[in-house]
C-alpha cells in the first residue's frame, strides 16, 4: 500500500478507472497483511510522513484538507507493522531486535504508537541503528535507552 497515494483523490488507474488511492488502500484488513512502501520514485519517501498519512488518510501537517476516504486509515499499530514487521516478513526478511542481532531500527524522540499523527510526521529521531551499530544518536529518549540497552550497545557506541 502506497499512504501518500491514498491521500489524493486522483489520478486514476487504467486498470480500473478509479481513483489511485482506491487501489491502494484496503477497506478492511480481513486478516491479508497491509504492507506500506512504495516503487514509485516520486512517493513521499519521509517513513514518519508516510506512517502519518497512512492514519490520517490526508497530508499531515495540513488539517484544514479533508480526508481521503478517512475510514481507510489505519490504526496505529497496523502502520507501524505495515512498515516494519510486515514489510520484512513480505521480502523474507524476518528477523527480532534482540541482543547479537543484526539488527535495523529507529527511535523516535516520541511513542510513535501514541503520538498524534501530525506530531509524528515531524518527530525527531532519537536513534538510527543499522547493522546492530548506532549511526545516529541525537536526544537521549526513554525509547532510544531502552532499544540501546535491548541490544546491549553503549550509549557512545556511535559508529
Amino acid at each position: 500500500m502506497q499512504p501518500s497515494t491514498a491521500t489524493s483523490p486522483g489520478p486514476t488507474t487504467p486498470t480500473t478507472g478509479r481513483p489511485a488511492s482506491a487501489a491502494n488502500a484496503p477497506t478492511e484488513p480481513g486478516g491479508v497483511p497491509v504492507v506500506l512502501g512504495s516503487d514509485w520514485p516520486v512517493a513521499q519517501f519521509d517513513r514518519r510522513r508516510v506512517l502519518a498519512a497512512a492514519r490520517l488518510c490526508r497530508p499531515p501537517g495540513e488539517p484544514d484538507v479533508p480526508p481521503v476516504r478517512p475510514r481507510q486509515g489505519l490504526t496505529p499499530l497496523m502502520a507501524l507493522e505495515g512498515y516494519t514487521r510486515l514489510a520484512a516478513a513480505a521480502a523474507d526478511r524476518t528477523g527480532t531486535i534482540t541482543a547479537g542481532a543484526a539488527a535495523d531500527l529507529t527511535a523516535f524522540a516520541l511513542a510513535p504508537l501514541r503520538a498524534d499523527p501530525d506530531e509524528l510526521a515531524d518527530a525527531p529521531i532519537a536513534l538510527t541503528v543499522v547493522a546492530g551499530a548506532v549511526v545516529h544518536r541525537t536526544c537521549p529518549t526513554r525509547f532510544a535507552r531502552e532499544a540501546l540497552a535491548l541490544l546491549r550497545l553503549s550509549p557512545e557506541s556511535v559508529r
